[in-house]
């Protein structure tokens, strides 16, 4: 009679496994969760540092707390329930929010850096050198651009000094009572446009049309300011000269 494929057995050997194979899944997941575990340190890490340049900045300060609250959140999940869909799932999120939100505020303050040493080494150079200070840009205001270098504007101080000559010029060259009333009219625009309150503004332009230029009278060191700013506005650069808050010229 033939033997049929299922008529035909064998003997089972049982091999029992060995410590190591019990505990080896074990052991994955407790790797898994120290490399989980260390990726969120890293990230806390460098947070940290982060939160020390966009501490100025309400923006990027915003943003920060956001994520850090993402990460602690994270964190506690992972210590509570280990290595599970769900924490796996967070870390990449974090990697994600990263990448969005945080990266670019280093980005951005490597430019803002590297603006600023071209800036000093002009100064440097030329001790007249007059322009905007890069460390005062809001690091937001670089990333709302694209993240691209900061606009360096600036010149020298010999070139600011040769265009208020050229400007107060025809005021030296007058006679007092030779202004005319046209004249008087814009030199009182410009002083209430570098902040000089209108009673003020026209009590100078009297005095210049009375006196004549002098630089050495109030009204005159104030047309001074005026071709100083006028002369920074055609430079393209802010007048250092002027507080951005209120307008008004500061000494």
């Amino acid at each position: 009679m033939p033997i049929g494929p299922y008529d035909q057995f064998a003997m089972a050997k049982y091999t029992p496994l060995s410590a190591q194979e019990i505990l080896m899944p074990a052991q994955y997941m407790r790797e898994r969760h120290d490399q989980m575990e260390d990726a969120l340190s890293i990230m806390g890490d460098e947070l940290e540092k982060v939160s020390v340049i966009a501490a100025t900045d309400p923006v990027l300060s915003e943003k920060v707390n956001a994520y850090r609250n993402s990460l602690n959140d994270s964190i506690s999940q992972l210590s509570a329930k280990g290595v599970t869909s769900n924490t796996r799932r967070n870390a990449l999120a974090l990697k994600t929010q990263y990448a969005k939100n945080i990266n670019p505020i280093l980005q951005a303050y490597t430019m803002r850096s590297e603006a600023s040493a071209i800036d000093k080494q002009r100064r440097m150079q030329d001790q007249t050198y007059r322009g905007e200070n890069p460390d005062d840009l809001p690091l937001s205001s670089i990333i709302d651009k694209g993240l691209t270098m900061p606009d360096i504007r600036g010149a020298s101080g010999a070139m600011v000094t040769k265009q208020v000559a050229e400007y107060l010029t025809p005021y030296k060259n007058k006679r007092p009572g030779e202004f005319t009333s046209a004249e008087l009219e814009k030199m009182a625009v410009d002083f209430r446009n570098i902040g000089i309150d209108g009673q003020t503004a026209a009590e100078y332009t009297a005095m210049i049309q009375h006196m004549g230029y002098d630089p050495n009278t109030p009204a005159g060191q104030a047309l001074v300011e005026v071709a100083k700013a006028n002369s920074f506005r055609n430079l393209g650069i802010a007048n250092p000269n002027v507080d951005p808050k209120t307008g008004r010229v500061v000494n």
